[in-house]
Formats: C-alpha cells, structure tokens, sequence
C-alpha cells in the first residue's frame, strides 16, 4: 500500500502529468468534473496516507511458518 501511495504522488503530483490533465479537463470543458474527482482522490490520498503511517507505527508480526523457514536457513535473515 505505501508503493501505491508513493506512485500516485510521484506521478500525478509532477507538473507535466497535472498540465496535462487540466489543458485536457479545460479543452473538453470538463472542468466541474476534474473538481468533483480531484476532491475524491485527495480524500483517497489522505485515507492512504494515514493507513501507511499506522502499518509504519505497527511493529511487523511475523508468521511461524516464515520464522521456522528462516531457522531453517531457506530464508537470509532481516
């Protein structure tokens, strides 16, 4: 979830990649419609943002299986 989190920003947040989809949104005369769906992906965006930072503040939970394979050397360790 945070890579996803981190493509969107890297990608839609870069000046050509939101040129382009203005010009697109003013030429159609789109433009309510690019308000209603920027305001839904900056909430996503959000959502997102707060659900990263509360699996980053969760110490990891490792699985026994994982564990006895890494004890059993099939796995390096962390």
């Amino acid at each position: 979830m945070e890579m996803v989190h981190r493509f969107y920003d890297e990608y839609y947040f870069r000046p050509k990649a939101a040129f382009r989809v203005v010009w697109k949104a003013i030429v159609n005369r789109d433009v309510p419609r690019l308000y209603v769906e920027a305001k839904a992906f900056m909430k996503l965006r959000a959502q997102r943002n707060k659900a990263v930072k509360l699996t980053r503040s969760q110490p990891l939970i490792r699985r026994p299986r994982l564990a006895q394979a890494r004890k059993n050397g099939l796995f390096p360790n962390d």
